[in-house]
């Protein structure tokens, strides 16, 4: 591939970027973001935040992608910030943040009675830019119709 077909390609993937509403990454976090060994696999090589991200393992407590959750919250949580983690089965025991370097006073966990509340509750903490990060626990998640969650994930803090 020579260079100016090299450069039209990357062209090419800045403006898709743009077109799902992904912005330049902010300099404010360490531009790994403790990532640095997958970081590849990222849009710009930098783990984007502002956006929303889903994530998916077992429902046991200790999988994987719960502790990967935890562990990008540990790293949105500056000092001072606070976070929503909305759940209708809350598994997590707030005391084991503590390990990850998360404050659990600094997290408001809303504990609602249904899934559908728990979607709710998720897309109206999406709508505050004072929070550090939004954690929603969905189970049994089955994918509406499009528009039917119409969650601000254009909004890049």
């Amino acid at each position: 591939m020579s260079a100016a077909q090299h450069d039209i390609i990357q062209q090419l993937r800045r403006e898709i970027l743009q077109l799902q509403g992904l912005r330049e990454p902010k300099t404010e976090l360490p531009d790994d973001f403790g990532l640095a060994a997958i970081g590849h696999v990222f849009p710009q090589g930098v783990f984007p935040t502002g956006v929303v991200h889903e994530f998916t393992g077992p429902e046991a407590p200790q999988s994987a992608a719960s502790g990967f959750v935890t562990f990008l919250l540990s790293r949105l949580m500056q000092p001072g910030t606070v976070a929503v983690w909305v759940s209708a089965r809350r598994t997590l025991f707030p005391p084991a943040l503590a390990a990850y370097g998360i404050i659990p006073d600094n997290i408001i966990f809303l504990d609602v009675a249904s899934q559908r509340d728990a979607l709710w509750a998720i897309e109206e903490a999406l709508r505050c830019d004072q929070l550090a990060a939004v954690v929603g626990e969905v189970r049994d998640w089955i994918s509406p119709a499009p528009g039917a969650c119409n969650w601000p994930s254009r909004r890049v803090k």
